[in-house]
């Protein structure tokens, strides 16, 4: 009885052996598959940073470029061609109708806006400018030039005491400045993402955007988040 005994109480021994290791082995299996998942994921995220780093490269590579454009060209040139732009864009139907103009104020070589400004306090049109608060930025209505200073980045900004744009403005044209576009309207802008956060909040607007000729470039890189412009116009035409 004895050695029947010892023999089952080693069978039994090995077993729990054969048992032990099963569970040793699943345990690194599975500790295996944690580490590839979360090595997946990393260099999956990784990859992805390194696709929106391309992009952003491509869009310094295009400020830098269209930058280069503008500093040749004369400054008399370049009015000529913002009135040409500016003409086009009063001869829109979704010009003609607005009440309200959401304009932009140029001061870094953009297509100027004072012909259009101009021609909306003559029409009767409410004109508002944006002004940048905190992440993003609003609108206040401006009656004359001297409703607006030097602000965020040197943009001229309406001053303290011009009324907030409300509810009322939400099916005003928006005109949208750039740095550059391409054939399909996508935007090359500042980087600052002031507009695409706007339009994402205020989806009713007309957008109409201006540029000159040489703002346009082959592609722009474009991220999920980025909103194109509905109507693009240059001194060469409209796209839409």
């Amino acid at each position: 009885m004895r050695i029947w005994a010892k023999s089952m109480e080693k069978r039994l021994q090995n077993g729990r052996n054969k048992t032990d290791t099963v569970k040793t082995d699943a345990v690194k299996t599975d500790a295996v598959k944690r580490t590839q998942a979360v090595s997946c994921g990393t260099a999956c995220s990784c990859e992805a940073a390194r696709r929106m780093g391309d992009k952003e490269l491509e869009k310094s590579e295009i400020r830098r470029m269209v930058k280069e454009r503008r500093s040749r060209m004369p400054q008399d040139v370049l009015q000529r061609k913002s009135q040409v732009i500016c003409e086009a864009v009063m001869g829109l139907d979704v010009f003609h109708s607005a009440g309200i103009v959401l304009a932009y104020m140029d001061c870094k070589g953009e297509v100027s806006t004072r012909p259009l400004l101009d021609a909306s306090w003559r029409l009767g049109k409410r004109v508002a400018a944006p002004r940048v608060e905190g992440e993003n930025m609003r609108y206040y209505y401006i009656s004359s030039y001297a409703d607006v200073a030097d602000g965020y980045f040197h943009v001229p900004e309406p001053v303290e005491g011009c009324p907030a744009c409300g509810v009322e403005a939400e099916d005003a044209i928006l005109l949208v400045p750039g740095v550059g576009f391409d054939g399909s309207r996508n935007r090359c802008g500042y980087g600052k993402g002031f507009y695409d956060r706007y339009l994402a909040a205020h989806t009713r607007h007309a957008t109409v955007a201006l540029a000159f000729d040489f703002q346009i470039v082959e592609e722009i890189p474009t991220r999920p988040e980025d909103i194109r412009p509905q109507i693009l116009v240059t001194e060469s035409g409209i796209r839409i």
